[in-house]
């Protein structure tokens, strides 16, 4: 809700971090050729060694 200077009211949350490189949650890709995910639209693709 804006202030009664109709200025937002600062947020509590951290800015979020996004790669600017990010085109519909894909980066480019590499130099074979393969997409590269965004793994902050993505982070279902994120890697978790057992």
């Amino acid at each position: 809700m804006p202030d009664r200077y109709g200025d937002p009211e600062p947020s509590n949350e951290p800015p979020s971090i996004h790669d600017p490189r990010c085109n519909r949650g894909w980066l480019g890709e590499d130099y074979d050729g393969r997409r590269i995910p965004c793994l902050t639209c993505k982070p279902h693709l994120t890697h978790r060694a057992p």
